[in-house]
């Protein structure tokens, strides 16, 4: 029994070793878009992480990358939300749920859990300066983060906007800006100026 729980132990502390680090992750990442998409990186921040509970041993990390991507003939700053799945030291881009096994023995094609999995949301984006419409003490909050140009949000926007006016005691609704700078170019410098805006109260 003493060995069997002293080969655990060892087996445990050396799986704990060849783990990755925070900063091996954004590392491995920075070294990946900059070859991959041969993209200056300026910073990586990981927004979320945790285990993935019907994946044994995987987590999933969202990143925020902060890079200089060519668009056009110039260089422009943009933010790469990116979902990344760590094992030990193992890395990967895209981890498969297995698909449901069937009567007929045959398994449905697996799904990918970069589209399943969303990061969980810090208390701290819960901020009283992105707090748009509802009440801040309500039970349900609501975060919108949206690209100034994209028109399927902004009629999506237009309803949750209306349900949240109309019921201000169940919800609080944040918005943030999120430009998509390889979709809509402009919308990086139009984000701006909407920032100097709100601070001027326009």
């Amino acid at each position: 029994m003493k060995l069997k729980l002293l080969i655990t132990l060892i087996i445990m502390t050396l799986t704990q070793l060849n783990a990755m680090s925070d900063n091996n992750i954004k590392s491995y990442m920075q070294r990946y878009i900059e070859n991959k998409m041969k993209a200056q990186v300026n910073q990586i921040d990981i927004i979320s992480n945790y285990p993935i509970e019907d994946a044994k041993g995987w987590n999933v990390y969202f990143l925020s990358i902060k890079a200089k991507v060519k668009l056009g003939n110039s260089y422009q700053e943009a933010t790469i939300p990116q979902t990344v799945f760590v094992k030990g030291n193992r890395i990967t881009l895209k981890l498969l749920k297995k698909g449901k096994l069937n009567k007929d023995g045959k398994r449905e094609k697996g799904k990918n859990y970069a589209k399943l999995l969303k990061p969980k949301v810090p208390i701290e984006a819960y901020n009283s300066k992105h707090f748009i419409s509802g009440s801040e003490n309500a039970p349900h909050k609501i975060l919108i983060f949206t690209d100034p140009f994209c028109p399927h949000c902004k009629r999506k926007i237009r309803e949750v906007l209306s349900i949240v006016n109309h019921n201000p005691e169940k919800y609080a609704l944040y918005y943030y800006h999120f430009p998509l700078v390889k979709i809509h170019p402009a919308s990086d410098v139009t984000t701006k100026a909407m920032h100097v805006l709100q601070k001027r109260g326009d």
